[in-house]
């Protein structure tokens, strides 16, 4: 009997440990981002993002306000690319359940471009990244400000970058589909791996 009730406990903390449900009132999740436990939190972001690579650095892990009245966990990982610094937040709710993901891409601590990152089957679909009018652009009380000249699109197969798109009207990736818009759209780097451009 005893030994059953130890595979019984052992099964519920197993399960827990894989799926993030809570134990005693708390999540894993809340355990590893009160620890800051970098290796774990690179470990639990792989679920929802299967290429997510080694080169990123926890830069901050915190429970946050993630919609009205609604806390969840944040967290934010950086690397450098080419003196580009890429700031990008994943973002789950209380329970662990992967919400949304953002990135924003930095020159000198100037903002150079943000948006968000989309998901496909635990992999990045397509990074959107709004083109910032540089002129505009200003930083008040901790949040920047500008006009928007228009769009990237980032389109990735198999977590690697296979072509970008640009346009300055098309806001939404569904647009991109459309018929209407196949000249307000440029290939900037890549095949047309769409195959919007035909």
């Amino acid at each position: 009997m005893r030994h059953i009730l130890l595979f019984i406990l052992s099964l519920f903390f197993a399960q827990a440990f894989l799926f993030g449900q809570t134990v005693f009132g708390k999540t894993i999740l809340d355990k590893w981002v009160s620890n800051k436990d970098t290796a774990a939190l690179k470990t639990f972001v792989v679920k929802s993002d299967h290429h997510f690579a080694k080169d990123w650095f926890l830069e901050k892990a915190n429970i946050e306000e993630i919609d009205h009245f609604k806390n969840g966990y944040v967290l934010r990982w950086t690397k450098t690319v080419s003196n580009i610094k890429y700031l990008r937040a994943y973002t789950f709710d209380i329970n662990s359940k992967f919400v949304s993901s953002h990135e924003q891409r930095f020159l000198n601590d100037t903002l150079l471009s943000q948006g968000p990152v989309e998901f496909k089957d635990n992999a990045i679909q397509y990074i959107t990244q709004v083109i910032i009018n540089k002129k505009t652009l200003k930083k008040e009380n901790g949040y920047w400000d500008y006009e928007v000249d228009g769009y990237y699109y980032e389109i990735y197969e198999n977590g690697k970058l296979s072509c970008i798109y640009k346009t300055v009207h098309l806001n939404h990736y569904y647009m991109l589909f459309e018929k209407a818009n196949k000249n307000k759209i440029d290939l900037t780097r890549g095949n047309d791996c769409l195959g919007i451009k035909k």
